[in-house]
């Protein structure tokens, strides 16, 4: 991962539908996208239909971690295919990472 100015973290994304920050929010990805700054928004990829704006701005990102995928989720802001996937073979902390089209299987480490 290349180096960056800094890091947004957003937990509980979908949370914003409805609701005025989901509009900041939208700003705030942006912007951090354009300025090469680091951003994880945490979201289930099923809830991303009600937040369609905010999940198309973070698409196709130039690397990112998917924990837990499941191939039945049509929904991805990855290009890349994760070929024939089941949650229920993802324990928590367990994914994929994506980079520059490369997919490699990761384990995230939990407190």
């Amino acid at each position: 991962m290349p180096e960056h100015p800094g890091l947004v973290v957003v937990e509980r994304a979908a949370d914003a539908e409805g609701t005025a920050a989901l509009p900041q929010l939208i700003a705030l990805a942006k912007a951090a996208r354009r300025s090469g700054t680091l951003v994880l928004f945490e979201l289930e990829t099923g809830s991303a239909g009600g937040i369609w704006e905010l999940f198309s701005a973070l698409r196709q990102p130039r690397w990112g971690l998917t924990l837990q995928p499941d191939d039945a989720e049509a929904q991805t802001p990855f290009r890349e295919d994760l070929g024939r996937v089941r949650r229920a073979d993802f324990p928590p902390g367990r994914g994929f990472a994506i980079e520059a089209g490369r997919v490699t299987p990761i384990h995230v480490a939990l407190p």
